[in-house]
């Protein structure tokens, strides 16, 4: 109990702590290994949670770091082999659907019932931000993977350029209307137009672009939402789904092209490529089509992009940085949809991640324990004082977090707003996540490029992945 009063800064503290020495004495001497995408929490997870979860356990965390795409490779090999390489996994909530498909994920409500004195006392899920903790359940309500972090895609924006007088009168007179953060994608695309200064190298856009995974997330996680050619209905919209994908009654995906009842190639999801495109080439800095995550943050961050539609909360806290040009200078808000959104659409997406614990890990225990020490009340708001993002609602809505939220542009009183229940995660029946998302993203890029039109894009984006789900065995057209 020695390394428990150490850490604990609180009575509560050093009372949780002494019992996860005690839970974890029978699995002493263990390692636990895992592989985590190269994050702001995960780098704090790997620096400092899983030394102090050692110290007070015995238990040793062996977490390597790598891609997005290294971590999603080797997370279909488990859930293919089951062969055990890694005990635990932080997971995208986007693979739910993927590894319950395959059966090869352990449930964790059963672990809970069947292994109650493994259950933290002050666990407390009904803490947990309820949006983001009804992701992972299904529909018997059972939960499948334990959130860790939960970032929305908020629209960000320069908030000392939008409330410039003179930019504001200037915007006024060539537009007539007042210069605010955009609601619609009309709006944006005017703001857009209006700070894109090649001569003072300020573009009024940035996005994914690049042929890449993250194109398909701009595609999957937002834009058919934001086109309104999805159902109403959040989380989950049916009959449409948030990647206009048909969904039958069987919760099976039914169809993707129009002709067998999905959006993705319909006369609205048309309208809205050729608006995309047109502020790629336009009005977004030059090399957009190299452009991932880490680029378009680079850019927000150097000044050269006034605004981002949808853009990823975990990148906020390093715009504060020494060199940042734009540190205190933005804030966030909702993201645009186009005018044929309609209420009861979900608007945007709510990134989040968790862990899951594969079902042939061989360190069941030790890593549930290990878990549930992430997230735990004896130290999660000085997690999130370090990287800007909590699962907690306790921890979210303190005076104490609540203090940084001026910093970070509003994040914060977003995520506890009643705004922020409009987005969602991915929907759990797309069941073959990774497959689809390289014929999103190889499809979407020839697009941009040129080499195909708006119409030829999205018919053939349509028919590819009908024609590859068909392939799977999902009732196409049936």
């Amino acid at each position: 109990h020695a390394a428990a009063e150490k850490y604990g800064k609180t009575p509560q503290a050093v009372k949780l702590y002494k019992w996860y020495a005690d839970a974890a004495k029978p699995y002493r001497g263990k390692t636990i290994r895992s592989i985590f995408e190269k994050l702001p929490k995960t780098e704090y997870l790997a620096a400092v949670i899983g030394p102090m979860f050692t110290e007070i356990t015995g238990i040793k965390v062996d977490a390597e770091m790598g891609s997005n795409e290294e971590v999603m490779s080797k997370e279909m090999m488990e859930a293919v082999a089951r062969q055990g390489t890694y005990d635990f996994f932080y997971d995208d909530q986007d693979l739910v659907g993927t590894w319950n498909k395959r059966k090869s994920i352990v449930n964790l409500s059963q672990l809970m019932k069947d292994h109650p004195e493994l259950v933290e006392p002050e666990l407390d899920l009904d803490d947990f931000i309820p949006a983001v903790l009804n992701m992972y359940k299904d529909a018997k309500g059972d939960l499948w993977n334990l959130p860790m972090e939960q970032y929305p895609k908020v629209y960000i924006y320069r908030s000392d350029l939008f409330e410039d007088p003179k930019e504001m009168a200037a915007f006024k007179e060539k537009y007539g209307y007042e210069l605010a953060p955009a609601k619609t994608y009309k709006q944006y695309t005017d703001i857009a137009e209006f700070f894109t200064r090649p001569d003072q190298n300020m573009y009024g856009h940035a996005c994914a672009a690049k042929r890449h995974p993250a194109l398909a997330y701009e595609w999957t996680e937002t834009h058919f939402l934001q086109a309104g050619v999805c159902s109403p209905g959040i989380p989950w919209a049916r009959p449409i789904s948030g990647y206009g994908i048909l969904i039958n009654d069987k919760e099976q995906m039914a169809g993707c092209s129009v002709e067998t009842g999905g959006t993705v190639n319909s006369p609205k999801m048309k309208e809205f490529f050729k608006m995309y495109k047109n502020l790629i080439d336009n009005y977004s800095p030059p090399g957009i089509l190299e452009f991932i995550w880490e680029e378009f943050f680079e850019a927000f961050k150097s000044g050269r992009a006034v605004q981002i539609a949808n853009y990823y909360s975990q990148l906020i806290p390093p715009l504060n940085s020494e060199d940042s040009v734009v540190a205190g200078k933005f804030k966030v808000t909702l993201p645009p949809v186009t005018e044929h959104w309609k209420e009861g659409m979900a608007r945007g997406y709510w990134d989040s991640a968790g862990f899951i614990i594969p079902s042939g890990s061989k360190n069941v225990e030790p890593s549930w324990i290990f878990a549930q020490f992430v997230v735990s009340k004896a130290h999660e708001l000085e997690v999130a004082k370090n990287v800007g993002c909590t699962i907690r609602q306790s921890v979210l809505t303190s005076p104490e977090l609540m203090e940084e939220d001026a910093k970070l542009g509003g994040s914060l009183s977003f995520q506890a707003s009643p705004d922020a229940l409009l987005l969602t995660g991915t929907d759990p029946t797309i069941e073959e996540y990774s497959a689809m998302l390289e014929i999103f993203y190889t499809t979407l890029h020839k697009g941009l490029t040129g080499e195909m039109s708006t119409d030829e894009t999205l018919d053939q984006l349509a028919a590819k992945l009908d024609t590859e789900l068909k392939r799977m065995g999902y009732p196409i057209g049936k």
